[in-house]
């Protein structure tokens, strides 16, 4: 979530879905180590800090220290504050769907095997360390609309075969030449 903002700052346009999240904060992270380690690292996390905010500044509508302040604390930021800000440009509504989702809405119809769910659940808290969830009931997939009218070809394969067939003359295996 934050380290694609470092990406996005920098690029020349920026949009966003309607329910995109932005989460800006300082690059602090834990520092281990030797009393040396330590030093060298937290000059890096200085260094890095202090770039960060340059990046933001000069792709945003905010000064550098406006970011150094908002970011010593997770500053979460809904899309439309992140374009008034100036971090993005614009909101874009998803594309209709043709038939680039057939096989993710055949999977999501699937009957799911609720014993086995259940034990990927226990699984995934342990995981976590997190407390088990008391009762999973697993929702109806509601398919997304699609549009028939728009299909996608499938790409073309460029790459000629390997055949013998298919290789210039004097270029068979084992004749040295390549």
């Amino acid at each position: 979530m934050s380290s694609a903002t470092w990406i996005m700052a920098g690029c020349d346009e920026r949009y966003l879905s309607p329910h995109t999240t932005i989460l800006v904060h300082d690059g602090y992270e834990d520092i281990w180590g030797t009393t040396t380690n330590v030093k060298i690292t937290a000059e890096q996390v200085n260094y890095f800090q202090d770039k960060l905010e340059q990046i933001y500044a000069d792709n945003s509508k905010m000064p550098k220290k406006f970011w150094a302040e908002v970011s010593k604390r997770d500053l979460y930021l809904n899309a439309e504050e992140t374009i008034f800000l100036g971090l993005a440009d614009k909101i874009v509504q998803p594309k209709k769907r043709g038939n680039l989702r057939k096989i993710r809405e055949a999977h999501l119809k699937q009957k799911v095997d609720k014993r086995k769910m259940n034990k990927l659940i226990d699984k995934l808290m342990d995981r976590i360390h997190a407390s088990a969830v008391k009762k999973i009931v697993i929702t109806e997939h509601i398919p997304e609309p699609i549009d028939e009218t728009l299909t996608i070809e499938p790409m073309k394969k460029e790459i000629p075969d390997d055949k013998p067939e298919n290789k210039p003359a004097g270029t068979s295996e084992g004749d040295g030449n390549a």
